[in-house]
């Protein structure tokens, strides 16, 4: 059976950009999550009375979440010359990395058979499960999280322009990357909020509630430092 593939993608040509990951074991399951961002307001005299009203702000990113299985136990292999298994997925732990050209995560294609889903890497959690006589872990169990940056995967960027200012809330996990790549179809972009912003560091963004996402200018002017 064809195994699971992480690559790295142009989100501009729609192409891959790099050499793809091979999970090693064909995840068990997946899941997509979708939803809406709602503002709830009251409205009336009295407070018990007051009808609850819910104004539709956007539709939030579809996230693919998975389980992934490693292993590099072999019984016929010394204890001691066991590989550590994190070396195993060392590439998918690399697609969490700012990269040196975007100054974002690169943007990932993950494709398993007639499967795909194209996003950023939000989460990676690793649970090992069994060792070496030496400590060397030679198991594990990884979550990884997907956050979607198409715009088949987020169809109110289709009722935003991104040449129109505007603001959004701040969600629990959110990141600046993950935030310009919704808004902008591009994670590379996110030096722009942080400008209009006043943030000097993008990895302490949930000190702030909402952010002011300004319209991309004509000519790029993202390479300067914030």
């Amino acid at each position: 059976m064809e195994h699971a593939a992480f690559t790295p993608y142009n989100i501009q040509t729609r192409q891959t950009s790099g050499t793809p990951f091979h999970v090693q074991i064909n995840p068990e399951s997946y899941s997509v999550s979708s939803g809406n961002q709602h503002e709830m307001k009251r409205e009336g005299v009295s407070a018990k009375q007051k009808p609850i009203y819910f104004t539709f702000l956007e539709r939030e990113p579809s996230v693919l979440s998975m389980e992934l299985v490693f292993n590099s136990y072999t019984p016929d292999i010394p204890e001691t010359k066991l590989p550590n298994i994190r070396d195993a997925y060392r590439t998918l732990r690399d697609f969490l990395a700012v990269t040196s050209e975007s100054h974002a995560p690169p943007v990932v294609l993950f494709a398993w058979g007639k499967v795909s889903f194209v996003g950023v890497l939000t989460h990676l959690e690793e649970n090992f499960t069994m060792f070496a006589s030496t400590g060397t872990p030679v198991r594990a169990r990884v979550k990884v999280s997907l956050e979607g940056c198409f715009q088949e995967d987020l169809q109110s960027r289709a009722l935003h322009s991104p040449d129109r200012t505007k603001i959004r809330m701040v969600q629990q996990k959110d990141t600046l990357w993950a935030i310009s790549a919704r808004e902008y179809g591009d994670p590379a972009q996110w030096r722009q909020i942080a400008l209009a912003n006043g943030i000097r560091n993008p990895r302490k963004l949930q000190q702030v509630s909402q952010l002011v996402i300004p319209p991309l200018p004509k000519e790029d002017s993202s390479d300067g430092p914030i």
